[in-house]
């Protein structure tokens, strides 16, 4: 799983990319909110970690952003925030947040996380396979306006 961390601190971002790159995860880093987007469309990671507070985009305004690039992918977002303010939690998921890691992070909470939403995104992509194989064969066996008049051509005689 490929997943892009969004962390204007050096320290987090570094410690982030050790502990995903020692768990096997693949890991693209950004250091701004701007910088993010870039590499979100560049990289098309599975999931995205991204910082609350960042000087030149704050975390709501980055995940709308994101999410209007996921097209029909679902791709989670879990912010990372030193702020236990509930109202702006919970505009964090309004906007388009699947989940909250508060900062300082506990490492084992954050691969239980991790593991848990790589869970999610499996069954996701399992069934829109399975959707677009039944709408593929449904619109196999849709008929064309001329072959529903072709059936009851019989009925005008």
């Amino acid at each position: 799983m490929k997943i892009l961390t969004i962390d204007d601190e050096p320290v987090i971002a570094q410690l982030l990319e050790v502990i995903l790159e020692q768990r096997g995860y693949e890991v693209c880093s950004a250091h701004s909110g701007m910088d993010g987007l870039r590499v979100f469309t560049q990289e098309r990671p599975d999931l995205v970690l991204l910082d609350m507070q960042m000087p030149d985009m704050n975390g709501i305004q980055v995940v709308q952003e994101l999410k209007k690039r996921c097209g029909e992918r679902f791709v989670p977002v879990i912010f990372l925030t030193s702020q236990y303010d509930d109202e702006l939690l919970a505009d964090c998921i309004d906007a388009g947040g699947d989940d909250i890691v508060h900062k300082p992070f506990n490492q084992n909470i954050l691969e239980a996380k991790l593991r848990a939403w790589e869970r999610n995104i499996k069954t996701f992509n399992a069934m829109l396979v399975s959707h677009q194989n039944s709408l593929s064969a449904l619109s196999r066996n849709t008929l064309t306006p001329e072959e529903i008049r072709g059936l009851f051509a019989w009925s005008e005689e």
